[in-house]
Parts: C-alpha cells; sequence; structure tokens
C-alpha cells in the first residue's frame, strides 16, 4: 500500500526501501572522486576516521527501486574519468549499502535484487550490504489507576 506524502511523492506504508547508499573507504583522499561524480550522484561529503576517509553517495532519483538506484550509480562510475576511476579502483571498501526501514506491518516484505545489478556490482568490485533501521519504538501512555471510590 502507497501513502501520499508531499506533492506528487509516495512512499509505502510499513517496512519499505529506503535508499541505497554507496560507501567508499579509501587510505586517500576521496574528494576528487567525490566532485567526480558531478551532478549524476548526492555525496554528504568526506570524512576522516583515523588514517581513512568515507565518502557516502546515493543516487538524484527518488522513489525508484533497489534495481534502479544501484545501476544509476554503477553507470556513474563507469562514467567516471581515469584519475578518478583509479581512486575508486585503488580504495578498500566499495558497498553498495540498501538501507531498509523495519516496521511491524507488513508481517514480510521482499526486496529483490535482478542477476543483472547483481553482475553490474560484481564489475565495479563492489559489495552489496543490507541495512535495516528498527521500527520506531511509540510509547504508550499509561494511565494512572484511579482510586476506587
Amino acid at each position: 500500500m502507497m501513502i501520499r506524502k508531499g506533492r506528487g511523492w509516495e512512499q509505502e506504508e510499513g517496512t519499505r526501501f529506503l535508499v541505497v547508499d554507496l560507501d567508499v573507504i579509501s587510505r586517500r583522499s576521496l574528494a576528487a572522486l567525490a566532485e567526480a561524480f558531478g551532478r549524476r550522484v548526492v555525496g554528504n561529503g568526506q570524512e576522516r576516521y583515523g588514517s581513512r576517509y568515507l565518502v557516502t553517495l546515493h543516487a538524484r532519483g527518488w522513489n525508484q527501486t533497489i534495481d534502479q538506484e544501484i545501476r544509476e550509480l554503477v553507470a556513474a562510475i563507469k562514467r567516471l574519468p581515469r584519475s578518478a576511476r583509479k581512486l575508486w579502483d585503488a580504495a578498500q571498501s566499495r558497498e553498495f549499502n540498501i538501507g531498509i526501514a523495519a516496521e511491524r506491518e507488513p508481517r514480510l516484505r521482499e526486496f529483490k535484487l535482478s542477476s543483472r545489478t547483481v553482475a553490474l556490482v560484481a564489475e565495479v568490485r563492489a559489495t552489496i550490504a543490507i541495512t535495516v533501521y528498527a521500527p520506531e519504538m511509540h510509547s504508550r501512555a499509561v494511565k494512572p489507576r484511579q482510586k476506587a471510590r
């Protein structure tokens, strides 16, 4: 079931796909890699963790399927200029992280990747991860017991 949120934007109710983050980790600065993607993808900028750098990117399109988002990101990787592609190839980790928001309903929901999408991820020497976010716990208002009169 779909629910409407905002202007023309629809989102599934219950457990749902959120986004595919492309996480790249390297010992070398990834600022030039993030810049090379240009307007094709959206990034959170480079972060530094000790001696390593992290860049998180995602496709510009919203409300796409998992396959569509991954394919869009792979296409952007394949269009990288040689210098940026060297940074990509030298990275320690290249991961397509699929974000899923879990809810109590529906009891189950499948999210499938096509064999072609999996092959494309392998072509760019990346891995696939799945992050499931727990449902938000809603506190129940507890009414104090009334004294018997």
